[in-house]
């Protein structure tokens, strides 16, 4: 794991092998594409850190290895609690149920309604395994809405509607 934070290596089509020959045969040309790719590891990090979808990824066995702080806060968990715990011991006593587990049975796209019970929240949760080059699930990766913020969006949309159509009455 590279020290600016969560960085997969897996999605680059790049052996050890290959990359110790590239570093012998060219090391400054080798050390300049590591620090691109650390960069872009960077960069990738803050985006999945600043997103305000709550982002929440376990590794092909169901162990937490990344949450963004959007899901620490719906959840009401801190992430030194998360990081490392498996899905199995959510359901139950963090979680109604978890997409995870379903996603890594069915091996495919699963959205449910889940209960987070110590923030009280309702959330809408679609998980999506990932797979790799030999149909191996390497990790899936959730994305939670709350609920509450989708009905507050959907009472505000009616309200607009409400005053368009006055409007509309009025000229």
């Amino acid at each position: 794991m590279h020290p600016i934070g969560f960085c997969d290596l897996s999605a680059f089509d790049v052996s050890a092998r290959d990359f110790v020959e590239a570093l012998t045969a060219r090391p400054t040309a080798a050390a300049e594409e590591f620090r691109k790719l650390c960069d872009m590891c960077g960069k990738l990090n803050t985006i999945i850190e600043n997103s305000t979808d709550s982002i929440f990824v376990p590794d092909g066995e169901g162990t937490i290895i990344k949450v963004n702080k959007a899901y620490e806060e719906l959840s009401g968990k801190d992430r030194d609690f998360l990081l490392g715990l498996n899905v199995r011991e959510m359901e139950g006593p963090l979680i109604s149920e978890s997409s995870t587990l379903k996603a890594l049975e069915a091996r495919k796209t699963v959205t449910i309604e889940q209960k987070l019970f110590k923030t009280n929240r309702t959330t809408h949760v679609t998980t999506t395994p990932i797979f790799d080059e030999d149909g191996r699930i390497v990790m899936t990766i959730t994305n939670n809405r709350d609920l509450m913020e989708i009905a507050a969006l959907k009472d505000r949309l009616v309200d607009v509607e409400n005053l368009a159509s006055r409007y509309k009455q009025q000229i």
